[in-house]
């Protein structure tokens, strides 16, 4: 019977279990990179679909596109009185 030192190969055992510890340990940082990617993803989703839900909101009742209507059309009312005071 061979021991584990006799078997051919047996001299690579040590640094092929090395090199399966460093590449374990590079998965592992490139899973919780990913991880940390697929949330960041996640967030971004959200805000993108929170902002849809907004820009909806806005077509189906107007609040603040009216509101500034009104407010540059009195500032532009203010600035041609101001430039052209005959105009009265």
């Amino acid at each position: 019977m061979h021991s584990a030192r006799s078997l051919p190969g047996a001299e690579y055992v040590p640094e092929l279990s090395m090199y399966l510890e460093m590449l374990r340990s590079v998965v592992d940082s490139e899973t919780a990179a990913r991880k940390r990617a697929e949330a960041a993803l996640a967030e971004e989703r959200a805000r993108h679909a929170r902002i849809l839900q907004d820009i909806q909101r806005e077509c189906r009742e107007p609040f603040v596109v009216p509101a500034l209507l009104d407010a540059f059309v009195a500032v532009s009312q203010v600035v041609d009185s101001i430039s052209d005071p005959q105009a009265d």
